[in-house]
């Protein structure tokens, strides 16, 4: 993909985790001369959560961004895409436009001048531009009714189904993903607004979701997009992409290099890179499949997809 959400992410994703193991994050016994110690650790913990949220959130306006931008730049018929993703583009653009102006009174000119020169360029064929704010910028945090309204407008049918069976397919998947989700949104308006205790357990349950939940985002986005950038008229009777629509295919790392492993465990071939490895197999599939790359730890290191047009 050519932007760089998906590498920017997964490097800061990493580099949390690595954070975890620091000793300005580790409480010491509670006795007083560690008092002052333990406060700091407490703060940074509480900073560390709110700022690994952000990073999935981050991540997937940007790649949702990058989704929209390669829409809008491949010429395919306003009229042509999802009727919930034209009501995007044109009502929730609008409506979070305005939300949006009200917090930055500087730019707010130049904010609703470019929601309503994006809106306004709907009413053209084919050469128009879907505002980054029709999706996903409802409010100040994504919430799980967002993700939802955001998948439903790339023609995902039940998007929380659809991720939970993404999830699953990983072999790293816990209880409902959706779960999960809010209640590490809720920690995280509770850390950031009533200093809540965080935990190092609370972040890496975290770092855990936000690796598992951007990826299967990332893969169910793309696939909706596509089967848009083929140029599919997608009207409301046409078949929307279902949980079992989507294949994850997976490469391993093993002690000796990567590789795709047969149903005994063992690699099928073995190649030095983990690129080279996720491309032999990504180049034989096709949309809308996706290769996932799991450490030797069996967590997620990257991911590509078959379809070599997405951005």
């Amino acid at each position: 993909m050519s932007d760089t959400s998906k590498s920017d992410f997964l490097s800061a994703a990493f580099g949390a985790y690595d954070a975890l193991t620091e000793p300005h994050l580790q409480s010491r016994s509670p006795v007083p001369s560690n008092t002052r110690h333990n406060e700091r650790a407490k703060l940074l913990r509480r900073g560390l959560y709110v700022v690994s949220f952000n990073l999935l959130e981050d991540f997937m306006k940007k790649r949702m961004s990058a989704c929209l931008d390669a829409i809008s730049l491949r010429g395919v018929p306003f009229a042509d895409l999802p009727d919930k993703l034209q009501e995007a583009a044109i009502v929730s653009a609008f409506s979070n436009g305005l939300n949006r102006s009200s917090f930055d009174r500087l730019q707010k000119k130049q904010v609703l001048q470019e929601v309503a020169a994006a809106v306004a360029s709907t009413s053209a064929y084919s050469t128009y531009q879907i505002h980054k704010y029709s999706l996903l910028h409802s409010g100040s945090n994504i919430t799980s009714d967002e993700i939802n309204k955001a998948l439903q407008a790339l023609h995902i049918e039940r998007p929380w189904e659809t991720l939970n069976a993404i999830a699953a397919s990983t072999g790293i998947g816990g209880i409902p993903i959706v779960d999960r989700f809010k209640s590490c949104l809720q920690t995280r308006h509770e850390a950031a607004h009533n200093l809540a205790a965080v935990e190092i357990s609370d972040i890496d349950e975290l770092l855990g979701l936000a690796t598992l939940l951007a990826f299967g985002f990332d893969t169910a986005i793309s696939a909706g997009t596509s089967r848009i950038l083929d140029k599919q008229k997608t009207t409301a009777k046409t078949k929307k992409i279902e949980p079992n629509d989507i294949s994850v295919h997976t490469v391993e790392e093993f002690s000796n290099g990567w590789g795709q492993p047969n149903r005994l465990g063992r690699p099928t071939k073995l190649f030095e890179s983990q690129r080279d490895a996720v491309w032999a197999v990504a180049k034989r599939k096709k949309y809308p499949d996706v290769v996932l790359a799991k450490r030797l730890s069996g967590g997620i290191a990257d991911w590509e997809f078959a379809d070599p047009s997405l951005p």
